[in-house]
């Protein structure tokens, strides 16, 4: 995990059984997908898990088969 990575329970440092959290989205993404992902990630980094998901949401919208977004989504609703 590298410096800029959130694991996926949230902490900067990761726990035994977390995996980091994609900081950013596959190839192939478009521009308004990455930006709100980016946002979401930024929110998710912050602790702020509802306007997190809100977030990934509205970027799983543009990029709906993305397994970064679902995941990401997954994360962010278990944890509002």
């Amino acid at each position: 995990m590298n410096e800029n990575q959130t694991c996926d329970c949230g902490e900067k440092e990761a726990e035994e059984n977390c995996r980091p959290m994609p900081d950013r989205l596959e190839e192939g993404a478009s521009e308004r997908a990455a930006f709100s992902y980016a946002e979401g990630l930024k929110r998710y980094n912050s602790k702020d898990y509802k306007d997190a998901a809100e977030q990934f949401e509205r970027a799983k919208v543009l990029a709906p088969e993305s397994a970064t977004l679902k995941y990401a989504l997954a994360s962010a609703l278990e944890r509002a």
